[in-house]
């Protein structure tokens, strides 16, 4: 009996990794080749590790980068209008199309985590940590920014594609556009505060990636925070690129 070298292994680890993801390639539209493109030149050891170091989601941190975010987009709303409506090109997004896809995905968690909150039971004490289980830092890992950058490009689901702004939209319009995303941010961090004091750890919701991703809501709350920090960044690559002018960056 021979038994396994080091670069069987290591293709077989590939090759599961691969085939778990296929599992949910149809939802996230996503090109297996690419997820792998970024570790070619790094070992695996290197990439299981960024991947699936412990990742601790502590309630404070993540109120404070809802915080962050609500106050980009204060920002963008002193955008003049013709810079939130045009688009870079004509497959990109304006401004208003990433703020209403924003809202869109997040108004598909709202009546989950409503539903969740009122039937988990309450904790004993205060919960302000939850450790992240490791399926679940897959897909925060793929959909969290590097910096200011965007790590992988994701298709967008037909169901959280924005509507077509014609150029004749007027300023009430695109006021309520960022009240939308304001609410739904004040909601956010509202649902963050009460799930301190419930058993999170009891049951998941299904996420809008598809009903077989699952997420503890602190791992739903991530993923939505980490999810509205890359159509920040993706805001100010078109900001820059409509108006020629570097953007200020969210993450220091």
């Amino acid at each position: 009996y021979s038994y396994p070298t080091w670069r069987s292994k290591r293709a077989l680890y590939i090759k599961l990794e691969k085939a778990k993801l296929a599992l949910f390639s149809y939802q996230l539209k996503l090109d297996l080749d690419q997820v792998f493109y970024h570790i070619k030149d790094r070992t695996l050891y290197q990439q299981k590790q960024e991947i699936m170091s412990t990742l601790k989601l502590v309630a404070e941190d993540q109120i404070q980068r809802v915080n962050q975010l609500v106050n980009a987009v204060r920002e963008f709303q002193e955008l003049p209008m013709e810079t939130l409506m045009q688009k870079p090109d004509s497959k990109s997004w304006c401004i208003l199309e990433v703020l209403e896809h924003m809202s869109i995905a997040y108004e598909n968690y709202r009546p989950r985590i409503e539903k969740l909150l009122r039937e988990l039971p309450d904790a004993p004490t205060q919960q302000t940590t939850f450790k992240a289980h490791t399926f679940s830092k897959l897909f925060i890992h793929m959909i969290k920014p590097k910096g200011t950058k965007r790590k992988w490009k994701l298709k967008t689901m037909k169901k959280f594609e924005p509507g077509y702004y014609h150029p004749t939209l007027k300023q009430p319009e695109i006021t309520k556009l960022f009240e939308r995303f304001y609410d739904n941010k004040a909601h956010l961090k509202q649902a963050i505060i009460d799930s301190r004091s419930k058993k999170v750890d009891h049951r998941r919701i299904a996420s809008a990636i598809g009903p077989l991703v699952k997420f503890y809501l602190p791992e739903a709350y991530e993923f939505i925070i980490c999810h509205a920090e890359r159509h920040v960044v993706q805001i100010r690559e078109i900001q820059e690129a409509v108006t020629d002018k570097k953007a200020p960056t969210l993450f220091a």
